[in-house]
C-alpha cells in the first residue's frame, strides 16, 4: 500500500469547493430571478398592451353596433310610417269598394252578442239591441255550457221588442253562455 507523501488538509478543500459551489448557486439564482423579472415586466407589457387593444376594440364594436341600431331604429321608423300608409290605403280602398256596391243585399243589419254565466230562471233575461224591424228581423241564439252533470238545459229566446231581446232559462240554474244573432232583412 503507499503512502501518502504529503499531508493532504481534506477539511481545506472541501470547505473551498463549498464555497465555489455556494457562490455559483448564488450567482446562477441570481440570474434566473433577473431572467425572471425581466419576463415578468415583458408579459405585465404584453398584458397592459392587449388589455388596450381589446378595450379599443370593444369601444370601436359598440361604437359599430350603436350605429348599426341607430340605422335599424330609422328603418323601423320608415317601415312603421309604410305600414301606416298600407292600412290607410287599404282602409281607403276598402271604404270606396264598399260604397260602389249596389245596396240591392238581402240583410239590411246583423247585430251580434255574447251573454257569459247566464243562470236567471224563468225570470227572463233582456238584452238591448239597436232598434229593427220585428216583422223583417230574425234571432239566432247557441247555447254552451260547461255543465259535467246529467243535468237539462233549456233555453229559448225571441224578439220582444224592437229594441230587446228575452232569453229565458226553462231548465235548472245551471250556467251557460249565450251567442246570439239578430238579422234584419232589407
Amino acid at each position: 500500500m503507499a503512502s501518502l507523501s504529503n499531508a493532504v488538509n481534506f477539511k481545506k478543500l472541501l470547505g473551498a469547493q463549498q464555497n465555489a459551489i455556494n457562490a455559483n448557486v448564488d450567482a446562477k439564482a441570481t440570474e434566473t430571478k433577473n431572467h425572471v423579472t425581466t419576463k415578468n415586466d415583458v408579459t405585465n407589457a404584453e398584458i397592459a398592451s392587449k388589455a388596450v387593444d381589446t378595450q379599443n376594440a370593444i369601444v370601436t364594436d359598440g361604437d359599430i353596433t350603436q350605429a348599426q341600431l341607430t340605422a335599424l331604429t330609422t328603418v323601423n321608423g320608415d317601415i312603421n310610417t309604410e305600414v301606416q300608409a298600407i292600412n290607410a290605403h287599404v282602409t281607403a280602398e276598402n271604404d270606396r269598394v264598399l260604397a260602389n256596391i249596389p245596396s240591392n243585399s238581402p240583410v239590411n243589419t246583423v247585430q251580434r252578442g255574447v251573454v257569459s254565466n247566464f243562470t236567471s230562471i224563468n225570470a227572463g233575461y233582456f238584452i238591448n239591441i239597436a232598434s229593427v224591424n220585428m216583422a223583417k228581423s230574425t234571432l239566432v241564439m247557441n247555447l254552451t255550457s260547461a255543465n259535467t252533470t246529467a243535468q237539462k238545459v233549456y233555453v229559448t229566446g225571441h224578439l220582444f221588442s224592437p229594441t230587446q231581446i228575452r232569453v229565458i232559462n226553462i231548465g235548472t240554474n245551471i250556467q251557460a253562455t249565450i251567442s246570439w244573432e239578430v238579422i234584419e232583412y232589407a
